[in-house]
């Protein structure tokens, strides 16, 4: 990750330039990228708490700004998209980048953890400081802007059901699992 991150870009956003979801600021591609998101959800009638959502973005604006370097994030790096030499446990490959994007390297730890609450294990955190790297975790604007992008991937995971056609006796713990994360993501953003 704190390698990645070494990568910076003009523009915040999607890497697609065709998608339209970038920006010269990142709360300004973070607000298209959920917006799409949100119209995403409407178009496939999948209720979300649109206002809500909104309401939190506008809210934390300010945090967003804070983030003014687009570094490459990679957006889905868990264990099932690594790549491992199993005898020396070098890395060797990463793929499905299709969350891939230009923002803000805190984004890396939920797309990481996309299921979960946690902010990093302390393994991830100590290797990406002793790469270099250093994420905004002590700073009140960074811990928004992790339940930002908690906020945001989860509503991918509800979202993207009916899109991708989904199917088999996961779906309901999967659906479940995500929209709790939605409403505490919302619960924190909205001071609930």
């Amino acid at each position: 990750m704190a390698r990645l991150h070494t990568v910076t870009g003009e523009r915040f956003g999607y890497l697609n330039a065709g998608s339209g979801l970038h920006a010269p600021t990142w709360p300004e591609a973070f607000g298209l990228m959920l917006g799409a998101l949100l119209d995403d959800a409407a178009r496939w009638g999948t209720p979300v708490p649109d206002a809500d959502v909104r309401a939190a973005l506008a809210r934390h604006t300010d945090a967003l700004a804070e983030v003014t370097t687009p570094v490459l994030v990679h957006g889905d790096l868990w264990a099932g998209n690594l790549f491992v030499e199993p005898t020396t446990g070098e890395l060797v490959g990463v793929i499905d980048t299709e969350r891939s994007l230009w923002g803000d390297p805190l984004y890396e730890l939920v797309g990481a953890d996309q299921m979960g609450t946690r902010t990093a294990p302390a393994t991830v955190l100590d290797g990406y400081a002793s790469a270099g790297g250093a994420f905004a975790l002590d700073t009140v604007a960074g811990r928004t802007r992790l339940q930002l992008y908690r906020l945001y991937l989860s509503l991918v995971l509800v979202i993207e059901i009916a899109p991708r056609a989904y199917t088999g006796d996961w779906i309901g713990p999967h659906r479940a699992t995500a929209e709790r994360l939605v409403r505490g993501a919302l619960d924190v953003l909205l001071g609930r």
